[in-house]
């Protein structure tokens, strides 16, 4: 009897493991957890990636994120506006007063790029800062709707199909990006080619390993294939910014900008998880995961 149940549970082990690559690091070797849309969400054994299979296409994506259901609920997402952008640019002056040399409100007339600038929202808040801005989105009616004198400032195509200068930005940034992306490795490489020696790459994207994402599992509201294709937690992403070539970065967490509707919940239990939001980053589980990562000098 001891015989059958190992061989069962060795069965139902195998089951589990499947020979997709890992979008990372390329191991073939995964954990399947659930299955999602038309696909599945497997976690790469050896970077801990959490990934969309199968992948769509460079075509399927750019059509998807070009349809006008898309394009709409993007426009009235609560991560999109220029409320939003000047949120974020004050976090980011934040992030580096704490963790660089640098100050964002002292660096006037430098060369700034926001790949997946959606209507350019972020360019503008720059821009108005001194900085001289440009962008890039995969999407040609988000780009429409950016507006007169900014169309110009901002290349429509995925990052693979679009070009700027070696070493010519000081900083880029790439808020809710990675995630979208077929191949992450290859982007951070050239952007990391992009950056000037010194310039600075910030990331932000949704956490695996953030408590949300724990406590809801599969039904955490950011699993959305195609559009999220990949799910970082820290060491997967740290593993994909040293692969693309960065020898020194920081990755952190924090609070969700926007938290999911809690109004189901009694107001107990609402202060109570809007607490636990607050604490998580300190535990390294914030509802986002963030990266500053360097050009070498």
């Amino acid at each position: 009897m001891a015989g059958k149940i190992n061989s069962l549970q060795l069965d139902l082990n195998l089951t589990m493991f499947s020979s997709q690559t890992c979008p990372v690091c390329e191991s073939t070797q995964s954990k399947s957890l659930f299955s999602v849309a038309d696909g599945k969400l497997v976690q790469c054994i050896e970077c801990k990636l959490v990934f969309y299979t199968p992948l769509p296409s460079s075509a399927e994506l750019a059509a998807f994120y070009d349809a006008e259901s898309y394009r709409q609920n993007y426009h009235h997402s609560p991560l999109a506006g220029m409320q939003m952008a000047k949120i974020r640019y004050q976090q980011l002056k934040s992030y580096f007063r704490q963790r660089t040399s640098h100050d964002l409100g002292l660096s006037p007339q430098l060369r700034y790029l926001d790949v997946g600038c959606g209507e350019g929202d972020l360019l503008k808040v720059l821009a108005a800062e001194g900085w001289d801005t440009l962008g890039t989105e995969i999407s040609a009616k988000a780009v429409a709707q950016a507006g007169e004198g900014w169309r110009d400032r901002i290349q429509v195509g995925d990052i693979n199909s679009v070009d700027f200068p070696s070493a010519y930005f000081d900083l880029i940034t790439m808020y809710h990006v990675i995630e979208h992306l077929l191949d992450p490795v290859d982007a951070l490489s050239r952007v990391y080619n992009w950056l000037k020696p010194g310039g600075i790459l910030f990331i932000e994207t949704p956490n695996w390993g953030g408590l949300g994402a724990r406590l809801r599992g599969r039904s955490w509201s950011l699993i959305i294939p195609p559009e999220h294709l990949t799910y970082f937690q820290k060491s997967s992403l740290s593993y994909a910014l040293s692969r693309a070539g960065y020898g020194d970065f920081q990755v952190f967490s924090s609070t969700p900008q926007v938290l999911e509707s809690l109004d189901r919940f009694p107001i107990g239990v609402r202060q109570f998880i809007a607490i636990a939001y607050r604490l998580a980053p300190y535990m390294g589980l914030g509802a986002n995961l963030q990266a500053l990562a360097f050009r070498d000098h």
